[in-house]
């Protein structure tokens, strides 16, 4: 009924004034006459009548003192500084509960003080929609001017969110004086702040970021940066790895079992918080095993720093803590934690990454993965205390039985193993020891690419000629630095080894 009045109260205005015009048609035709100023009367108390009705009946006021069960100067009103994002997943979390509670969903001018209500009573608008952009391309539609009243854990309470700025520069520390702002009202403030940490912890559920990839960076000062981007997650298949057994079905446990067995772990008192550290030569697979392992953690938040800031790791681990379960990915660690007693250390990024995985609680859902080409050069404090570093994996150069397993894979059909006499692939694995997959990855691209320049076959076959030819221009033309830069030890390495005697 109530609502119907609303929606009708422009036609009750309407037939007001038009009552109103009519006494005042009638006072000039009647000139004075007694019914005449009845008629006046009688429109003039109408209105002053239905002016204060309808303020009180439509005014939000009245339905949050009637929900509360308490007049509202009594209640208390907090303020949270959130950022966007973060705000969008409280919206999303209140519209989720006051839909399944059935609670009425309110809506007031999207940029009033909630505690004004103390001292007016706005009427209740229509409900007004705003797009998100959370992370530069990701659109998310909520309402920026609704009012929930809602019930949780027994207790009543009404949440008002306001966007007002797009820009944050860290947790809870804003670059100007408009912020976006949550503000929760309750019976008291203990049961206040209740609520509120109860109204965080919901709200991760529901944002836009859980279950994806984020790269991480620092904002820049700029009010249109952001500071989480979301991308696709990483694929790879265990297929195309070639490592020792033992490596590969160590990450796999330590990675999938503990998150398989999670829930058993929490019996015994532990949690599935892991830290490793993958190190060896450049291209020897830790990138690879890592996007294997991502590809099936498909619950898990994946968080990549972008750069190495301090801010930026701080905004990583927070996140990490908000969506658990979570993974934390920081490649070239060494970058950041090389040895203190090094020239040129950079203290303050190890100090804020070794902070951090310190603060991780002690029953966190999160795994952080760490790896590096240099072990040799880490800060033992990182490296070498359980704490942090739960366990550390070498990545070995392949050996001869993995180089000629990869050579086989690279290059796939292009390589006629019935003619083993013309083609000797393990005369190939033999004279690229000491190379690492990557190396021998693009050794066998070059040669495929020069094989479909001989021919418009679409049977493209590659030759020993196109391997010396991909060789030379890997490590003679682009000298020992890109021989180096590839994954292979030097271009005299190569030289020492000479070339096998093949015919074509």
């Amino acid at each position: 009924m109530i609502n119907l009045l609303r929606s009708c109260n422009g036609m009750i205005w309407l037939g007001l004034l038009f009552l109103g015009a009519l006494g005042t048609l009638s006072q000039v035709v009647l000139d004075n006459n007694k019914a005449a100023i009845l008629v006046c009367f009688v429109a003039v108390t109408v209105c002053v009548f239905w002016f204060c009705f309808s303020r009180w009946l439509f005014g939000l006021r009245r339905h949050l003192t009637r929900f509360m069960r308490a007049p509202v100067d009594r209640l208390t009103f907090v303020d949270k500084h959130l950022s966007p994002s973060r705000l969008a997943d409280v919206v999303r979390a209140m519209q989720s509960h006051q839909q399944s509670s059935g609670t009425p969903l309110l809506a007031m001018s999207a940029g009033m003080d909630f505690k004004l209500l103390r001292s007016t009573s706005p009427t209740i608008e229509a409900l007004v929609w705003r797009t998100i952009d959370i992370d530069g391309g990701n659109l998310v539609n909520i309402p920026e001017n609704a009012v929930f009243l809602l019930e949780a854990q027994g207790r009543r309470f009404a949440i008002k969110a306001t966007f007002e700025t797009s820009f944050f520069t860290e947790d809870e520390t804003y670059s100007s004086g408009s912020v976006n702002r949550l503000q929760l009202c309750a019976s008291s403030i203990d049961e206040a702040n209740s609520l509120m940490q109860w109204l965080l912890h919901e709200s991760s559920k529901y944002s836009i970021f859980r279950g994806q990839v984020l790269h991480v960076h620092a904002p820049d000062g700029t009010k249109t940066q952001n500071t989480v981007q979301i991308v696709d997650r990483p694929t790879s298949t265990r297929e195309s790895i070639v490592l020792p057994d033992t490596v590969l079905s160590l990450a796999e446990t330590l990675l999938l079992s503990r998150v398989k067995h999670r829930q058993r772990l929490a019996k015994f008192g532990h949690s599935s918080r892991l830290g490793l550290l993958f190190y060896g030569p450049p291209g020897t697979g830790k990138t690879l095993v890592t996007k294997l392992m991502l590809s099936q953690l498909l619950d898990h938040t994946v968080i990549v720093p972008t750069d190495l800031a301090p801010e930026t790791l701080r905004e990583c681990f927070r996140l990490a803590a908000y969506l658990q379960p979570t993974v934390v990915v920081i490649e070239d660690v060494d970058l950041l934690a090389t040895n203190r007693s090094h020239a040129g250390a950079r203290l303050d990024g190890l100090q804020e990454l070794m902070n951090e995985m310190d603060g991780l609680s002690s029953n966190s859902d999160t795994m952080v993965i760490l790896s590096t080409n240099r072990p040799e050069i880490l800060e033992p404090a990182l490296a070498s205390r359980p704490g942090r570093v739960s366990q550390a994996i070498a990545f070995p150069l392949p050996d001869f039985a993995a180089r000629v397993r990869l050579l086989q894979v690279f290059l796939g059909s292009a390589v006629d193993s019935a003619k083993a006499s013309v083609f000797d692939i393990n005369a190939w694995a033999e004279r690229t020891e000491g190379a690492s997959p990557a190396f021998l990855r693009e050794l066998c691209k070059r040669a495929i690419l020069l094989a479909c320049d001989r021919t418009t076959q679409q049977d493209v076959r590659v030759s020993n000629g196109d391997l010396r030819e991909s060789m030379h221009q890997m490590i003679v033309t682009g000298g020992p630095l890109n021989a180096n830069v590839l994954g292979f030890p030097t271009a005299a390495h190569a030289g020492a080894k000479g070339a096998p005697s093949l015919n074509e």
